[in-house]
Parts: structure tokens; C-alpha cells; sequence
């Protein structure tokens, strides 16, 4: 058997409500010759049976079961697993356009590039659909420094469901296990890994906000976490040597204020001694920020709440 040309990973964790839609968007791929591995993690529901149900029904589908529940170590397993020299990311409750692995493997295989993004779109179960992309289709190659300096400006999503990319891009990087927001803290360093990439400007990944999700209830588990992946993104642009001290003024301003507007969310929630502690700690993180970024006011005046009354 040939080796399929992109292994699409699926970590799935309680899931069964959602399965069938991500499932089938995935089989009616215009790209047929793709690998799908399902890797099912600690499910307490009907997901692994379901999951084993469309194995059987397709040859190109391929079940892992974990018995811990962590997308980030099932990421990591499917990663491993997987056979393909692309690879792509779709969580178990969201689902992509049919032309989503075509397009993006021509455009892989045509300019010989390491990844190619596109966008996606947020589709909520009261507000309806929300992109902040324009969608033009227009297509741009960039090399490394440009590639993280879209990621960290915000220019292309931070997720790593919007791309395809070269699986050898992993061989030194992972996705942090035990923790949230996992793919901010990791794209921008496996843009780092790829020589060149491309970023198509059309939508393809439909993610689905659903009410009450738990990553949108913000604990203080939620803001440390947030604000553990802005303070790696921060850390990836000092120690990458892309940017001169002049750039990183204004190529921090993104992870700059989502880490200053979600410490001081962390450090409110802040109620056991270890809480405390881990704040304490994490707000250490503000010193990443290059003197004279070019904060708005709002920012500007978080940090000098943080460091007069929590440092």
C-alpha cells in the first residue's frame, strides 16, 4: 500500500454528539488518498465506539485509544503514528471544507514548502458565523522570518487546524501536554522549523464554539494557561535571532497584550497559596516585553497595575 500523501490526526475526547459531521467531512475530502487517524483519549461516552464503527467502514481510517484524556498527548501519539509527509489537525467537534486538503497539498507540492495555512471561521450556536479574515484567495510565500512574524502579528491563526505541514517539522517540537491553549504556545515554533511556507487567504476549517465549552469558561487555570502560550511566543522571538530590537517593538505588541489583559485575569482569580505562587511566578513573563512596544493604553496600564500591586 502506497503511503497517503497527508495524515489528518483527530484527538477525541467525549465527542460522540459531534462525530458523525467531523467524521464525514473528513471522507468526502476531494483529496481521497489521505490517512485518518482517530485518536480517542479517556472518553466516558459512546466516541471510541463510534470511532471503530467508521474503521470498519474505511480502510483509510485508523483508531488509537488512550486511556488519559489530554489532546495535547493525543496530538503528540498521532503524531508518531502517523505516515504521511504532511500532516493536518482537526478537532473532534469541528469540521472542514472538502477542498481543504487538496488545495493545500498542490500548493505544498507545486512551491516545495514546508506548510501552508489558510483561515477559518467561528460558528457559534447563538451569534452565528464570524471570520476576521477577508478571504480573498489571495496565496503568499514567505521565508522563516516571515512565516513567524505573520503568526506572532496575528496575520495568519494561531491554531494549527488551519494548515498542513511537513512532518519532520516535529522532530524537536511538540505540543505541551497538561495544558490549554497548546496550539498558541507551539505554532509560531514550528513556523521556526519550515524554510518556507505559504498562506492562502480562503476559509476552510469550520470551529464550532460551542456554549458552555470549558475553554471558554475562564478559571484561573485557563488565564495561566494563556498566558504560559503568549510567554512562549514572546520567548520564541528573543531566542530565534529572526528580529533585530527595533522589529521585536513592534512584532511583540500581539503577545504582549493578550499576556498583559489575561495576567491580570490570572492574577484576580488567584485564590489557593499555590495559585498565588504560580502567579507570582508566571508574571515574570512581563519581562519579556521589549522596552518601548508600542502598547496601547489599556495594556499600558495593566502592566503598571501588575507590577505595583501583584510584583
Amino acid at each position: 500500500m502506497s503511503m497517503s500523501k497527508v495524515s489528518v490526526i483527530v484527538p477525541i475526547h467525549n465527542m460522540e454528539d459531534y462525530l458523525d459531521r467531523c467524521i464525514a467531512s473528513l471522507r468526502k475530502q476531494v483529496l481521497s488518498d489521505i490517512e485518518i487517524i482517530l485518536v480517542e483519549n479517556g472518553s466516558t461516552d459512546r466516541s471510541l465506539e463510534i470511532c471503530q464503527k467508521y474503521a470498519a467502514e474505511d480502510s483509510r481510517i485508523k483508531v488509537i485509544h488512550l486511556d488519559e484524556g489530554d489532546v495535547s498527548v493525543a496530538r503528540n501519539v498521532g503524531i508518531d503514528a502517523a505516515s504521511s509527509e504532511y500532516l493536518g489537525f482537526v478537532d473532534g467537534d469541528d469540521s472542514v471544507s472538502e477542498e481543504m486538503y487538496s488545495t493545500l497539498y498542490g500548493l505544498a507540492v507545486q512551491h516545495d514548502l514546508d506548510v501552508v495555512y489558510s483561515n477559518h471561521m467561528r460558528i457559534y450556536d447563538k451569534k452565528g458565523v464570524r471570520t476576521a479574515y477577508s478571504d480573498d484567495g489571495t496565496f503568499v510565500i514567505e521565508d522563516t522570518k516571515g512565516l513567524v512574524k505573520m503568526s506572532l502579528t496575528h496575520k495568519i491563526p494561531a491554531s494549527a487546524c488551519t494548515m498542513i505541514v511537513r512532518k519532520c517539522m516535529f522532530d524537536n517540537v511538540r505540543f505541551p501536554e497538561k495544558t490549554k491553549y497548546e496550539d498558541r504556545a507551539i505554532t509560531a515554533d514550528i513556523l521556526a522549523c519550515c524554510k518556507r511556507g505559504g498562506y492562502l487567504n480562503k476559509t476552510f476549517y469550520y470551529y464550532y464554539q460551542r456554549a458552555g465549552s470549558t475553554v471558554h469558561t475562564w478559571t484561573w487555570k485557563h488565564c495561566h494557561d494563556y498566558v504560559r502560550s503568549e510567554k512562549c511566543r514572546l520567548e520564541l522571538m528573543h531566542r530565534s535571532g529572526l528580529f533585530t530590537e527595533e522589529e521585536k517593538k513592534q512584532v511583540a505588541y500581539m503577545p504582549a497584550t493578550w499576556l498583559l489583559r489575561k495576567s491580570i485575569y490570572m492574577a484576580t482569580r488567584a485564590k489557593t497559596p499555590e495559585q498565588k505562587a504560580a502567579t507570582k511566578e508566571m508574571l515574570k513573563s512581563i519581562d519579556l516585553i521589549p522596552k518601548g512596544c508600542r502598547l496601547k493604553l489599556k495594556p499600558r496600564v495593566i502592566r503598571f497595575i501588575l507590577n505595583t500591586f501583584y510584583r
